[in-house]
Protein backbone atom coordinates (compact mmCIF):
# COMPACT_ATOMS: atom_id res chain seq x y z
CA UNK A 1 0.00 0.00 0.00
CA UNK A 2 2.87 2.36 0.76
CA UNK A 3 4.31 1.85 -2.74
CA UNK A 4 0.99 2.75 -4.33
CA UNK A 5 0.79 5.94 -2.28
CA UNK A 6 4.31 6.95 -3.31
CA UNK A 7 3.52 6.32 -7.00
CA UNK A 8 0.32 8.37 -6.82
CA UNK A 9 2.08 11.30 -5.12
CA UNK A 10 4.88 11.07 -7.68
CA UNK A 11 2.35 11.24 -10.55
CA UNK A 12 0.61 14.20 -8.94
CA UNK A 13 3.95 16.02 -8.58
CA UNK A 14 4.86 15.34 -12.20
CA UNK A 15 1.46 16.62 -13.34
CA UNK A 16 1.87 19.82 -11.30
CA UNK A 17 5.35 20.39 -12.72
CA UNK A 18 4.03 19.96 -16.26
CA UNK A 19 1.35 22.59 -15.59
CA UNK A 20 3.98 25.25 -14.83
CA UNK A 21 4.80 27.62 -17.69
CA UNK A 22 8.14 27.01 -19.40
CA UNK A 23 10.99 29.29 -18.33
CA UNK A 24 11.44 32.43 -20.41
CA UNK A 25 14.55 32.75 -22.43
CA UNK A 26 16.30 35.90 -23.54
CA UNK A 27 16.19 37.11 -27.12
CA UNK A 28 17.59 34.57 -29.51
CA UNK A 29 20.86 35.38 -31.18
CA UNK A 30 20.35 35.51 -34.88
CA UNK A 31 22.97 34.70 -37.42
CA UNK A 32 23.09 36.55 -40.69
CA UNK A 33 21.59 34.53 -43.53
CA UNK A 34 24.02 32.40 -45.46
CA UNK A 35 23.06 34.19 -48.67
CA UNK A 36 24.03 37.52 -47.14
CA UNK A 37 27.67 36.47 -46.90
CA UNK A 38 29.72 37.52 -49.90
CA UNK A 39 30.30 34.61 -52.22
CA UNK A 40 33.82 34.16 -53.45
CA UNK A 41 33.90 33.77 -57.19
CA UNK A 42 36.12 30.89 -58.20
CA UNK A 43 37.99 31.05 -61.46
CA UNK A 44 36.87 28.23 -63.76
CA UNK A 45 40.49 27.45 -64.61
CA UNK A 46 41.22 26.65 -60.96
CA UNK A 47 38.39 24.12 -60.66
CA UNK A 48 40.62 21.11 -61.17
CA UNK A 49 43.33 22.49 -58.89
CA UNK A 50 40.87 23.14 -56.07
CA UNK A 51 39.07 19.81 -56.66
CA UNK A 52 35.82 21.55 -57.49
CA UNK A 53 33.16 19.82 -59.54
CA UNK A 54 33.03 21.05 -63.12
CA UNK A 55 30.35 23.54 -63.99
CA UNK A 56 27.57 21.87 -65.93
CA UNK A 57 26.95 22.99 -69.47
CA UNK A 58 23.90 25.20 -69.87
CA UNK A 59 20.84 23.06 -70.46
CA UNK A 60 18.99 24.20 -73.57
CA UNK A 61 15.91 22.15 -72.70
CA UNK A 62 15.49 23.79 -69.29
CA UNK A 63 16.00 27.21 -70.87
CA UNK A 64 13.25 26.44 -73.40
CA UNK A 65 10.95 25.21 -70.62
CA UNK A 66 11.62 28.35 -68.56
CA UNK A 67 10.80 30.52 -71.57
CA UNK A 68 7.61 28.49 -72.22
CA UNK A 69 6.38 28.83 -68.63
CA UNK A 70 7.26 32.54 -68.64
CA UNK A 71 5.14 32.98 -71.76
CA UNK A 72 7.90 34.35 -73.98
CA UNK A 73 7.48 31.56 -76.54
CA UNK A 74 4.38 29.70 -77.73
CA UNK A 75 3.76 25.98 -77.42
CA UNK A 76 4.25 25.52 -81.13
CA UNK A 77 7.63 27.29 -81.02
CA UNK A 78 8.62 25.21 -77.98
CA UNK A 79 7.71 21.96 -79.74
CA UNK A 80 9.55 23.01 -82.92
CA UNK A 81 12.71 23.90 -81.03
CA UNK A 82 12.57 20.68 -78.99
CA UNK A 83 12.18 18.69 -82.21
CA UNK A 84 15.22 20.48 -83.68
CA UNK A 85 17.18 19.61 -80.53
CA UNK A 86 16.11 15.97 -80.84
CA UNK A 87 17.33 15.85 -84.44
CA UNK A 88 20.67 17.39 -83.43
CA UNK A 89 21.02 14.89 -80.59
CA UNK A 90 20.20 11.98 -82.89
CA UNK A 91 22.86 13.11 -85.34
CA UNK A 92 25.46 13.64 -82.62
CA UNK A 93 24.67 10.41 -80.74
CA UNK A 94 23.09 7.86 -83.06
CA UNK A 95 21.48 4.88 -81.35
CA UNK A 96 21.71 1.52 -83.07
CA UNK A 97 19.20 -1.12 -82.00
CA UNK A 98 20.79 -4.24 -80.55
CA UNK A 99 21.25 -7.09 -82.97
CA UNK A 100 19.34 -10.22 -82.06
Amino acid sequence: MDTLTIVVWFLIAVRLILLLPPPRRGPARTRPPVDAAPQARVDACLGEVLALPPEPAPCVESDLYRRLTAGTISRERYRAEMAALAVQDQQAHPVDPPHA
